[in-house]
């Protein structure tokens, strides 16, 4: 299904890669324009069968569906504010991640094109493992919360725990 909160997932674990140098809203509009392209052919075609699954034999065989691509679309819409490193980041980083979570789940992606057809990482069930990934995306999205409401906290009070050197291990 195009647009899935999956792919959302990934946000709390980049940031932490990051060091916070990437935009949650450029990665969540990048995530969502790779599947533009989908939703408007599956409109167009009118394809939906009752049991929720998309029948369409190759529907994301569109040109964003690649990590060619991705990253043409990631600089695109890094456009849309050229001056924010975060910006770029976040919109490359959704592109490309979306791509990356597709390919195990969808087997007419093609991850490699113009060099390579075929899709050698689709995984029949994967959308179980996806869903984990989602769930502890989520338990850290909600520490990362609670770590940063009580890091303001300190640091406001000008306590003992006001040093980042006394962050949790996820920091």
């Amino acid at each position: 299904m195009p647009i899935t909160l999956l792919h959302f997932g990934l946000i709390p674990l980049l940031n932490r890669v990051t060091r916070r140098r990437m935009s949650e809203l450029g990665f969540v509009l990048a995530s969502v324009a790779v599947d533009i392209p989908v939703v408007l052919q599956v409109l167009a075609q009118g394809r939906h069968d009752v049991s929720g699954s998309w029948s369409v034999g190759t529907l994301h065989s569109v040109f964003t569906h690649n990590f060619t691509g991705a990253v043409g679309l990631g600089l695109v819409l890094g456009l849309l504010r050229f001056k924010s490193a975060k910006w770029w980041l976040g919109c490359v980083l959704g592109t490309l991640t979306h791509v990356g979570l597709d390919m195990f789940v969808h087997s007419d992606v093609q991850p490699f094109m113009p060099w390579m057809a075929g899709n050698p990482f689709y995984m029949d069930g994967a959308h179980a493992v996806m869903s984990i990934a989602l769930c502890f995306g989520l338990a850290f999205l909600v520490l990362d919360f609670m770590d940063s409401r009580k890091s303001a906290q300190q640091l406001a009070a000008g306590g003992p725990g006001a040093h980042r050197s006394k962050l949790p291990w996820w920091r």
